[in-house]
């Protein structure tokens, strides 16, 4: 058994060639390794912070690949302008200089993660299988996972749907980053 570095190491490994081979299930199974060691080194820094004797790191070990909801903590302020969208009504997006018209949030969310799959087949589903809340992943490969899932197309892979406009517009920044985009591309009105 090797370090942890090397166990974290190793299941990123797995999750890129398991992303290269498009084997969903091998990809589901390392991200939720990847996810655990993440949660787990967040507790130990924590607890070691909670000593006032000890000075900790930033970090335990190399970080893996950018993943912005990797550990669950949501990212807040990265929002347009940090808008607040609750009671807004939404009338589109534009991504990368297309216009969408979307009526609701809900679908901001499975227009852009439809776009962003397409352009993305490779990589997509690896990078938001790690994005989550506090209690619950905003996707999944079995629908079971989620309160009210929605498949992608082409299938396969789906996203919870019962959120608040905030955090919608919140993962959809999310998504666009971890692609590695500009957030700029992105533009809610």
């Amino acid at each position: 058994m090797g370090s942890l570095v090397d166990i974290e190491a190793q299941a990123w490994a797995e999750i890129n060639k398991a992303t290269a081979a498009m084997d969903a299930g091998r990809i589901s199974h390392f991200s939720s390794i990847a996810r655990e060691i993440e949660e787990r080194k967040r507790d130990w820094e924590a607890r070691m912070a909670a000593c006032p004797s000890v000075q900790t790191s930033a970090t335990l070990s190399p970080q893996p690949p950018a993943s912005p909801s990797a550990n669950g903590a949501r990212r807040r302020g990265h929002r347009q302008a940090s808008t607040n969208y609750t009671g807004q009504q939404i009338r589109g997006f534009d991504f990368d200089g297309t216009p969408v018209n979307v009526t609701t949030y809900k679908a901001l969310l499975l227009e852009l993660a439809t776009i962003l799959r397409r352009k993305h087949s490779g990589t997509f589903d690896a990078k938001v299988l790690t994005f989550g809340g506090r209690k619950r992943r905003y996707f999944s490969l079995n629908s079971g996972n989620l309160k009210y899932a929605h498949e992608l197309q082409p299938g396969g892979l789906y996203v919870e749907t019962n959120l608040n406009a905030n955090l919608i517009v919140d993962i959809c920044f999310d998504m666009v980053r971890a692609l590695g985009y500009d957030e700029t591309r992105l533009r809610v009105y």
